[in-house]
């Protein structure tokens, strides 16, 4: 695939303007435009790869949309049922930041917080690295964390030990859930 979506994944919960992340390799130049329902971003004049870009679109839909990357006419890739809200997501990813231990291990850390309005005291995150093959479009999880949202914005932070594969893209993935393992939301965001 020339084009794969890296983030957001289908039902995570994100708000306007919503950042879509992607990774290209195009032989030509390729203007890329990222859309949520009809809505979408000025696009992008791209060559090479592999490599990431990403686009911001301004949206006033709400509910489960579907996000897509196209030239021209032309579909991509595409997320369905990403939820987009008009208040804070329920969990985030904000700051990421990594070693490198070997020549192909990074540890990252992964820092985010939830919504403290909908978040209830015995919730727990649990964040997934996941290889991403752009060729493809096959996504494998690596490795797992996971935390308890603390503090009164509900700050969180995991560790995630990657051994990394050249020409694969990684994205941590974050998930809230309750004691009773139900699912409050997902949030995704590529690892540098």
């Amino acid at each position: 695939m020339p084009a794969t979506i890296l983030a957001p994944l289908s039902e995570d919960t994100v708000s306007s303007p919503v950042t879509v992340s992607y990774s290209y390799t195009f032989s030509s130049m390729t203007n890329v435009t990222c859309y949520v329902g009809m809505d979408h971003d000025g696009g992008a004049n791209l060559n090479g790869g592999p490599a990431t870009n990403s686009g911001s679109v301004t949206t006033l839909l709400t509910g489960a949309q579907t996000v897509a990357i196209k030239s021209g006419l032309t579909p991509l890739d595409h997320q369905d049922n990403v939820l987009i809200t008009t208040g804070p997501p329920p969990i985030g990813i904000g700051g990421i930041s990594f070693t490198t231990t070997a020549s192909s291990t990074k540890t990252y850390i992964v820092k985010g917080n939830c919504d403290p309005n909908i978040t209830p005291n015995l919730a727990f995150v649990v964040c997934l690295a996941i290889q991403i093959d752009p060729s493809t479009n096959t996504r494998t999880p690596v490795t797992v964390g996971f935390d308890v949202p603390t503090g009164t914005t509900k700050t969180w932070q995991v560790t995630l030990k990657v051994k990394t594969v050249a020409g694969m893209n990684y994205v941590a993935r974050a998930f809230l859930f309750d004691v009773d393992f139900n699912k409050l939301g997902s949030f995704t965001k590529v690892l540098a």
